[in-house]
């Protein structure tokens, strides 16, 4: 039987859009839930992460990592979307089993009393353990505004929306921080979790800056931001955070076979974690 929370259970995708000497990895769950995990390694070796899935996801995210820097695995700067479990729950257990140096965590979380007013589904141990993690194992926490840029060589990650607590409205996904990593003069778009009512506020805001090479569907490519809002993205690829599950439609709830077809009349090439991780160059 193969040993889930190892890499070598799952086949390599690479993808070539051209990111200069900078590398991105979206690695599947072994929970077989969705999730959002993505490793990105500078050219100058500098590894970080955007959110990072479940607390069962934290064994292959450790090494995942320590097959990247061997002498002293440790992330630079880890990014956080948005409170829910299938992103923070992995930070979490990095940071309790201490077995991954953790040096900063960006993130920009709304304080736990609007979390359990408007969004049930937050598991407030979680969100606790969070900053309890954070306090323990003393890692800086960078609290990002709306247009910041942090800069790693010719590695960049903008920040181009912040949450807006007025939007009650789904409120957790509509809490997503949205951030744009540029490497190589190309853009990766990462949304979170972002629903409809936030998606609509970030096109009025940014407009024609939404453009972006590619694009990580939002909720895992259901029931997020609408087909307009892509269509203001034009990405040529998107990668999708989805077990077989999603992508398949398997349940009928959900909005997958919908977004695929927005996606298909764009013309985008699609690449899926269900397939195994995504090693984008």
């Amino acid at each position: 039987m193969r040993n889930m929370d190892s890499a070598a259970a799952f086949p390599t995708v690479p993808v070539e859009i051209g990111l200069g000497g900078a590398a991105a990895y979206f690695l599947p769950s072994v929970t077989g839930a969705q999730s959002l995990s993505c490793v990105v390694q500078s050219e100058d070796g500098r590894v970080f992460v955007i959110d990072g899935g479940w607390g069962g996801d934290a064994p292959l995210i450790e090494e995942f990592i320590a097959g990247l820097l061997p002498d002293r695995p440790a992330v630079t700067l880890w990014f956080i979307t948005h409170a829910h479990m299938d992103h923070i729950g992995a930070l979490v257990e990095v940071m309790r089993r201490g077995r991954l140096a953790v040096q900063a965590v960006c993130h920009a979380l709304h304080p736990p009393e609007l979390w359990e007013a408007w969004d049930k589904r937050t598991d407030m141990a979680v969100y606790s353990a969070l900053y309890r993690g954070f306090s323990e194992q003393d890692v800086q926490r960078l609290q990002p505004r709306e247009g910041d840029v942090f800069r790693f060589g010719t590695l960049a990650f903008e920040v181009l929306r912040m949450p807006d607590p007025s939007i009650t409205t789904n409120f957790g996904n509509n809490s997503s921080v949205v951030y744009r990593m540029t490497a190589g003069g190309k853009s990766i778009l990462f949304l979170g979790d972002l629903g409809e009512e936030g998606g609509d506020a970030l096109m009025r805001a940014a407009g024609d800056r939404l453009r972006s090479d590619a694009v990580v569907m939002a909720h895992h490519g259901q029931n997020g931001v609408k087909e307009s809002f892509y269509q203001a993205v034009s990405p040529r690829v998107a990668f999708w955070p989805a077990p077989e599950w999603l992508w398949n439609n398997d349940w009928p709830q959900l909005r997958t076979r919908e977004t695929r077809a927005w996606m298909s009349a764009l013309g985008t090439d699609n690449y899926v974690t269900k397939d195994g991780i995504l090693a984008i160059r």
